[in-house]
């Protein structure tokens, strides 16, 4: 009986060691995809600004335009 035990025992051990790797594993896996997720933000938010920037360059250059054919009429 005590053979039986034992055995018993290191098969928990076992099954035991590999739920621990199985469980790192899936916990590097979900780190790695967290990270890139954080980087796909970063990058978004990087792209938002840059719009917004254009926009803005956008505007003033209508501004001018508008001037210069308000110019062009009067003159």
């Amino acid at each position: 009986m005590s053979v039986m035990a034992v055995g018993l025992f290191i098969a928990i051990l076992i099954l035991f060691n590999a739920f621990q790797i199985q469980q790192k594993e899936r916990s590097d896996e979900l780190t790695k995809i967290n990270s890139e997720i954080s980087q796909s933000d970063d990058r978004s938010t990087k792209i938002g600004a840059d719009l917004k920037e254009m926009d803005s360059k956008v505007a003033e250059m209508s501004k001018k335009m508008a001037k210069l054919e308000a110019d062009l009429v009067e003159g």
